[in-house]
């Protein structure tokens, strides 16, 4: 599972999946405690706008969810990494 979700996630490595730096901030915003992946992503715009910038950020490991457990999907744990209360 951990090696297929890390794949998944490295198709948005390049600085280019970020986006605007306003949608980073507004996920941080969003995930400062763990919350479902896709619901709270809406929250912070349009799920197009936004999830590339996400799963950027999870990359980043600035946003974090336990990759090991089960494939990434719209129901996944996501939060930043001081919320969890570990660091990377």
């Amino acid at each position: 599972m951990l090696a297929g979700n890390v794949r998944w996630l490295a198709r948005y490595r390049h600085p280019r999946c970020a986006g605007r730096a306003e949608i980073g901030q507004r996920l941080r915003e969003v995930f400062a405690s763990p919350a479902p992946l896709l619901a709270t992503a809406e929250r912070a715009g349009d799920r197009i706008a936004v999830l590339p910038g996400l799963f950027h950020l999870m990359w980043q490991q600035e946003l974090v969810a336990d990759l090991a457990a089960a494939r990434l999907g719209p129901t996944t744990l996501v939060a930043t990494v001081g919320s969890v209360g570990g660091a990377r």
